[in-house]
């Protein structure tokens, strides 16, 4: 029976080990409990490092898992996922173990990670300095970033799967937040065997458009990746620790509907981060499936040029949600303009001239000719480039503002104007032709009134 005594050995392939008590309930194994089975603490007692044991619960044990053994093991490479290198247990190689303990079949040992997950933080209430949410945001998005742009996605991002360690200590440039992910059986990685059971039902970090037809692909972790950044950077608002919800900051039922979380989330966003962080949220929350979603690439651009610039906070008034007031577009644009494409992203000094002089013209309202800028800067990357699809939103972005002018240039036409426009033809012509019409009628009148005159004198 699993688990045993806390003084139970558990001798596993050369090694001993003993579960390890639990911190906060003297006498209990230390067990945390996930969708697909449990994780324990395993201290070793030949001086090793502890490690984890996770143990599956009966759907879960499936012997496909020894497929992708190899391949999860060269994952664990990449920053974030060190929980990939793993080891299985199987009857081939483990008989003693299992004969004892057959709930332990094809469960998994891997490295312990200490440290809090993101639903503790969430439900301790407990803010964040904005130095702390930065760092946090910033290595959160460059480690989902590197992952996406290695063809692997989560598929499972929650609060209780994302492991921090450093919060505790003073931000430095020389320290920082370590972040691991743990719960990765459903990753998506190329070679991959798909899961038999995908996760399922309504989180605060579920998109609506989901629905029931849950997808496994590269861009499965974009929206639920997205909204833990944004709770990662608001951390240090209080209006939003205290109006957190619960295991995520969202409640389930109000995913991507018009609610005071979203309104209170986006203002937060832009008046610590700026325009085009906000942005990036509206671009979420409204999205119809997840490709529409910003790629992590991007949030890293906008956040590195966010926490560049350093926009200031604005204080926050004790008005109502629905009372507080947006900045002023015209003040809002120099903001919007600042938190473009970074230019530490770009290797060359003449390409970051190039872009500098972009963004100038962009910012004063010239947006032709920052669009010509983009155009000649795009094509010193190739199509597959991460940096050239930035560039490639930037000119998105521009040509909708010179749209957007052609717009209300038409709209601010005279009302005269248009309808000369709708019967097409032009002042000029209207005019001549409204002189004739009036002369042709002027004679008629008078020719009539002469007849009537003519014949009454002749009566």
């Amino acid at each position: 029976m699993f688990p045993p005594e806390l003084n139970t050995q558990l001798h596993i392939r050369d090694r001993t080990y003993t579960i390890a008590e639990h911190p906060m309930f003297e006498g209990m194994p230390y067990g945390q409990e996930g969708r697909q089975g449990t994780v324990y603490k395993l201290l070793s007692l030949d001086g090793g490092p502890a490690i984890a044991m996770k143990i599956f619960r009966p759907s879960f044990r499936q012997p496909a898992i020894m497929m992708k053994l190899e391949q999860m093991s060269e994952l664990s490479q990449i920053a974030g996922l060190q929980v990939c290198s793993r080891e299985v247990l199987y009857p081939q190689r483990d008989m003693d173990l299992l004969s004892v303990f057959p709930e332990l079949l094809y469960g998994v040992l891997m490295p312990w990670v200490e440290g809090s997950t993101w639903s503790d933080i969430l439900h301790s209430r407990s803010e964040l300095t904005v130095e702390q949410c930065r760092t946090l945001a910033m290595n959160f998005a460059g480690m989902l970033a590197e992952m996406e742009q290695r063809g692997v996605a989560h598929s499972d991002l929650s609060s209780s799967n994302v492991i921090l360690s450093g919060l505790s200590q003073q931000i430095t440039p020389t320290t920082g937040i370590t972040i691991e992910l743990v719960d990765v059986e459903d990753l998506f990685a190329e070679g991959l065997i798909e899961p038999d059971y995908l996760p399922e039902g309504k989180t605060g970090y579920t998109a609506v458009f989901a629905g029931e037809d849950v997808q496994w692909g590269i861009y499965n972790s974009r929206f639920a990746g997205a909204i833990m950044l944004c709770e990662m950077l608001a951390w240090s608002d209080p209006e939003i620790v205290q109006c957190a919800w619960g295991d995520s900051y969202f409640d389930p039922n109000e995913m991507q509907q018009e609610c005071e979380r979203y309104n209170l989330m986006h203002r937060t966003l832009e008046q610590t981060y700026g325009m085009e962080t906000a942005g990036l949220l509206a671009r979420v929350w409204n999205a119809k499936d997840l490709p529409y979603c910003p790629s992590f690439g991007e949030w890293v651009l906008v956040l590195t040029a966010a926490v560049a610039t350093k926009v200031p906070v604005v204080e926050k008034n004790e008005k109502s949600l629905g009372e507080e007031h947006y900045q002023e577009q015209d003040e809002s644009r120099d903001v919007q303009q600042s938190t473009q494409l970074e230019m530490s992203a770009l290797p060359d000094v003449n390409m970051n001239e190039s872009l500098a002089k972009a963004r100038q013209l962009e910012g004063q309202g010239k947006l032709p000719s920052a669009l010509w800028e983009y155009g000649k800067l795009i094509g010193n990357f190739p199509e597959t480039s991460s940096i050239r699809k930035e560039i490639e939103i930037a000119m998105a972005s521009v040509q909708d503002l010179i749209d957007q002018s052609f717009t209300t240039n038409e709209r601010s036409s005279s009302p005269i104007r248009n309808v000369f426009q709708k019967e097409g033809t032009s002042a000029g012509e209207a005019l001549y032709r409204n002189v004739w019409i009036m002369t042709l009628i002027i004679s008629a009148f008078i020719i009539v009134l002469a007849w009537i005159l003519y014949i009454f004198n002749n009566l």
